[in-house]
């Protein structure tokens, strides 16, 4: 019976694993990819060329404990870590520009659920005409409002100056 030994991961190591995944020609190998082994491969060869040698389902199960292990630690993230966590993709703190040239979008309506794989320029655009959207329709919101105010004060009025007539004629009784 033959045991393997687990073999631990230096810094270096997962740090060049880390840099070799999130290059964006291994992102663009897993964006829609129903067999990933490919990408692995490629991973595993240039992780090989940096002088550390794994096996593609260590990288593998490597990868989904990393992608868990913030989960775990709680810790306050930084805007990049909350960005990469939401969108996916790793955020150049000081330049605060996507490095990822795809983003996977989740989408959720009465129809169904689903993702929309996006590149960073159409999630920019999709993310303004949004803003823009939210902002009419906010805007069409707060006219219905106004406009049902203003009858309501007309209304109110017209009940005021009814009242006022009233306790006149009342009082002149």
């Amino acid at each position: 019976m033959d045991i393997k030994a687990k073999q631990q991961w230096s810094e270096e190591e997962t740090n060049c694993l880390l840099t070799v995944w999130s290059s964006a020609e291994i992102q663009r190998k897993f964006v829609g990819a129903t067999r990933t082994k490919p990408a692995f491969k490629e991973i595993q060869r240039k992780m090989a060329a940096a002088g550390f040698t794994r096996m593609i389902e260590q990288i593998s199960n490597k990868l989904k404990k990393l992608k868990k292990e913030p989960a775990s630690q709680p810790t306050k993230a930084s805007k990049s870590e909350i960005a990469e966590d939401i969108l996916g993709v790793i955020v150049d703190e000081d330049a605060a520009a996507l490095q990822a040239p795809y983003v996977t979008v989740p989408y959720y309506n009465q129809q169904e659920r689903g993702s929309v794989t996006l590149n960073t320029e159409d999630l920019l655009e999709y993310l303004a005409r949004s803003d823009e959207k939210f902002l009419q329709h906010s805007k069409e919101l707060i006219d219905a409002l106004l406009q049902r105010m203003d009858s309501y004060t007309g209304t109110l009025l017209g009940l005021m100056s009814r009242i006022v007539a009233v306790l006149e004629t009342q009082s002149q009784k």
